[in-house]
């Protein structure tokens, strides 16, 4: 016979048997399933959310799944909405639980080995005594095989130890209030004791410092008397003496070596202030014939490009210009007693006065020409040109003397090149006019 349908045909009471098989089966899988959250009365939602999740825990999990609460600020209006939502078999419920299951995992496997309500009962009351209330309340509370009465039990206990709690957290209020006044006082006393021991401790260490300074100078008196113990010991055995006279010999023969250096590096300076010297001279003598070189090279340009307006300006008051007696422009004629200088160049001598207007008159100076015609020669010259490094002294200083006795132009010229010729010409002109 059927449970549910009573007397029936054999076919009829095969399907009846696997209906109630079934059933049975899922009252056994019920009966190891842990309960879930809404399944649980709703006397005990309110102790579950109180002792299992804070009011950080409810916030975050607001926000997580996006919950909004009516005021998010009052702690006593969240903790209600959760305890209500609790009851609820909804998605929220459901997110509660899974969140309650993930947060107290390791006490749900702690306490999954319980067998009987005994079990369970001592495994709550270790967890207590070691101060773990929240995890193993949920594992008890949701464990499959948790009766009625343990749960009531064990909320009982829960209940009392929130007026415990309030009684502990009131005393631990008050303790803290009367800590902090003694802390306080104890502080006030603590900075004065700080200010009187930094006061004390700069005067210490003020003391200690002029103890170290004493110590450093008496330390310093003490090795200057353990030396001078020493010399007088040196003296007195004549250690010191000899090494005296030691000391004075290597200073003497150093001092002579010195006075060796000395003289010696005095002698060089001499020498480098003489070839200082003779540098001196030679690159001013250097920079004359420079100097000279510039101006005989203008000249010689100048008179290789004569000027034709220039020309014409002094033959204008020639009494010989436009005549077949005109002998040309520059010179006008003048004759030019060129004394000494290279005999190769004679034919270029002649030829830059003869371009120039003038007479070529030639002397060597005495080497082939007798020295008593040079008298005469000047006589006959309206110039006269000498180049000193190219002619004898004697002559040099015969063709100046006759010159000034005869009062003619004498003109020395540095060298005998043809640049100092052409130089010398250009100032004939006016060295004529003068005399």
């Amino acid at each position: 016979m059927c449970t549910l349908c009573g007397p029936t045909d054999e076919s009829k009471q095969s399907e009846c048997e696997q209906i109630d098989e079934r059933k049975q089966v899922n009252e056994k899988k019920n009966r190891r399933r842990r309960k879930k959250l809404w399944e649980i009365a709703d006397c005990y939602h309110c102790s579950i959310i109180g002792a299992c999740l804070s009011i950080a825990d409810l916030k975050k999990f607001a926000r997580k799944n996006k919950i909004s609460l009516s005021t998010p600020q009052n702690q006593h209006s969240i903790h209600t909405h959760f305890v209500h939502q609790a009851g609820q078999h909804d998605d929220i419920s459901k997110k509660m639980h899974k969140y309650l299951d993930n947060k107290f995992s390791r006490s749900i496997k702690y306490f999954a080995g319980a067998k009987t309500d005994e079990d369970l009962l001592d495994l709550w009351r270790e967890a207590r005594n070691n101060h773990a209330v929240a995890g193993p309340y949920w594992a008890v509370t949701t464990h499959p095989i948790a009766s009625s009465d343990l749960q009531l039990e064990i909320f009982g206990e829960i209940h009392m130890l929130s007026h415990e709690s309030v009684k502990e957290n009131t005393n631990i209020c008050r303790r803290l209030k009367e800590a902090e006044e003694r802390a306080d006082i104890f502080g006030e006393g603590l900075v004065e004791l700080r200010t009187e021991g930094s006061i004390q401790l700069v005067q210490k260490n003020e003391q200690i410092r002029k103890l170290k300074q004493q110590l450093c100078e008496s330390a310093g008196y003490l090795q200057q008397l353990v030396e001078a113990r020493g010399r007088i010991h040196l003296l007195e055995t004549g250690v010191e003496k000899e090494n005296l006279y030691t000391t004075i010999k290597n200073l003497n023969r150093t001092c002579r070596v010195t006075e060796d250096k000395i003289s010696s590096l005095e002698r060089q300076n001499m020498h480098f202030r003489e070839e200082n010297s003779d540098l001196t001279m030679t690159v001013q003598d250097l920079q004359g014939d420079l100097a000279d070189k510039q101006a005989e090279c203008a000249a010689l340009e100048s008179l290789l490009q004569v000027s034709a307006p220039a020309c014409e300006a002094k033959c204008a008051v020639c009494e010989n210009n436009e005549t077949c007696q005109c002998p040309g422009p520059d010179l006008c004629g003048r004759k030019v007693l060129y004394v000494g200088g290279q005999t190769g160049l004679l034919s270029q001598y002649k030829l830059l006065v003869e371009n120039s207007g003038g007479n070529f008159i030639h002397h060597d100076g005495g080497k082939e020409d007798r020295r008593g015609k040079l008298p005469q020669m000047v006589s006959q010259a309206d110039v006269v040109i000498c180049p000193v490094n190219c002619v004898s002294h004697d002559a040099c200083t015969k063709a100046k003397r006759f010159c000034k006795q005869q009062a003619k132009p004498f003109i020395p010229m540095r060298s005998a090149s043809i640049s100092s010729l052409a130089k010398s010409l250009m100032d004939v002109s006016t060295a004529i006019e003068i005399h």
